[in-house]
């Protein structure tokens, strides 16, 4: 019975037709004791109590990236990878190796760039330098619901330098010559940056490009150096955001996303989805919210969409079946319109992800639906005919991790075969690559080293060509060798 209610709650936010339930009669629930009686039925409870869980993840998912994120202890002169003070610019200068546990599947294309933004008391300023067409780079703008509402970089904006004031919905003032306003649809946002990085020998370089972006306050425009506080918090928890939020209780997490949705408006194409909730006492119009007060039979099922959790959101969220083996998603990604299945499962899987206008990442996983599970005991190759490389404007590479979706070590200190590597090509300018743990002979440019065990790949396009968007391109299957 659960389930069937989890998958009819599931059809309906991501847009599909529920499948037909079984006749039931309608009871008339007191949902907020002391407000007025509601016919709603048990089953509808149950319903859109496992919607709110879905539409409300990514909101809660987010806040608790934020707090961690920008919990800059003033008394560690390094801080952590990714962590530092709200309006305060900060770029990663290395790429990872195998010891690099912080996220999975890092990338080894490009630096990243994070910028927790409040733009309660005034625009923020970011600035870009010129940089070279050849050298990709995003810096993409999410809200609070993990929507992308903004792209600056190659594709959007182009390689010339700019400046860019991001705007709060209220705001009204004037900004200066030569800045470019770009309107937020709230007053916390979330930048996330990606520099091309064309291996080691290329950091300084890349690096000399990152120290010229930056974030500045509208009110220290022009002028010298300026100093943002701290707001150290030592009771912020330092374990994964996705870990906390799966351990919330029922009423934290209903209770802190009423909070939330308060603060950070839901969009106008939400209105559905808001109605609902209201239904059974999730209001967004009171003044003040207390799960405690919804009655028993809202916060029971409340408190089974909660404990039911992630569980149901990869195979609901719409996930196109593999071509060749490989899972492509395609649209919606990066906007996710009102399919709150797929936004909760990439939230959850990789929050932060882009447009794919910007790039595509397929994937092979041990889950993927292959029939036979990547191993280094094997050696696979995959085949590139004549004018069938990754059609990727800007550039292209195939990353190999482990089951845990981590760098492998290896003798040849090599963890991905990218686009720019001077491979070994085939008559009329066919590729193949080989995958193994051990190396196909002494002199291996299409080799990716693989461990003893199974292991998963990934492969990133960026800027990907018309074809890859449309679905008509998928990269070839890789192949086990008889």
């Amino acid at each position: 019975m659960e389930h069937d209610k989890a998958k009819r709650a599931a059809q309906r936010v991501c847009g599909e037709p529920p499948t037909k339930k079984p006749h039931t009669v309608a009871v008339r629930h007191d949902v907020v004791s002391g407000r007025k009686v509601a016919d709603i039925s048990d089953d509808d409870v149950a319903e859109i109590a496992h919607e709110a869980y879905t539409f409300l993840y990514s909101l809660v998912l987010m806040e608790l990236t934020r707090k961690q994120m920008t919990n800059a202890n003033p008394g560690v002169q390094t801080q952590l990878p990714g962590v530092a003070r709200t309006n305060e610019m900060q770029h990663a200068s290395s790429l990872p190796t195998p010891k690099f546990h912080t996220v999975v599947k890092p990338n080894l294309d490009t630096l990243y760039t994070y910028c927790w933004m409040d733009l309660t008391s005034e625009p923020m300023i970011i600035s870009v330098p010129a940089i070279a067409e050849e050298r990709f780079y995003m810096l993409q703008l999410l809200d609070m619901w993990t929507d992308t509402f903004a792209v600056i970089g190659t594709r959007t904006t182009g390689c010339d330098a700019g400046n860019y004031a991001i705007v709060a919905p209220s705001w009204s003032g004037k900004l200066p010559a030569g800045v470019q306003r770009v309107d937020s649809p709230s007053s916390t946002l979330w930048l996330v940056g990606r520099t091309q990085v064309n291996g080691q020998d290329d950091l300084d370089k890349t690096n000399e490009i990152l120290d010229c972006m930056s974030a500045t306050p509208l009110s220290h425009w022009g002028g010298g150096p300026f100093v943002l506080p701290y707001s150290y918090d030592s009771s912020v928890s330092r374990d994964a955001p996705v870990d906390q939020v799966s351990k919330m209780p029922a009423d934290v997490f209903i209770n802190k996303a009423m909070e939330l949705m308060r603060i950070h408006a839901p969009h106008v194409l939400d209105q559905p989805m808001v109605a609902r909730m209201a239904r059974i006492g999730l209001d967004v119009s009171l003044d003040h919210f207390e799960f405690s007060a919804l009655s028993q039979t809202v916060q029971q099922h409340l408190t089974e969409a909660v404990e039911e959790g992630t569980k149901n959101f990869e195979s609901n969220a719409g996930l196109p079946p593999p071509k060749n083996g490989w899972e492509i998603c395609i649209h919606p990604m990066g906007v996710w319109g009102t399919c709150y299945q797929r936004r909760a499962y990439f939230a959850m899987s990789a929050l932060a992800v882009n447009c794919p206008e910007d790039a595509v990442y397929p994937y092979i996983s041990n889950n993927s639906g292959n029939p036979d599970v990547l191993d280094g005991h094997n050696t696979y190759t995959m085949y590139f005919g004549p004018g069938q490389l990754p059609p990727a404007r800007a550039f292209w590479s195939l990353t190999l991790y482990d089951d845990k979706g981590f760098l492998v070590e290896n003798d040849e200190n090599r963890y991905a075969l990218t686009s720019r590597d001077k491979f070994k090509f085939g008559d009329h300018g066919s590729l193949e690559l080989c995958i193994s743990h051990t190396a196909p002979g002494s002199d291996s440019p299409n080799w990716l080293p693989a461990p003893a065990g199974s292991f998963q790949l990934q492969l990133r396009l960026y800027l990907p060509a018309p074809e890859v968007l449309t679905g008509a391109w998928a990269p070839p299957a890789v192949k086990p060798l008889a």
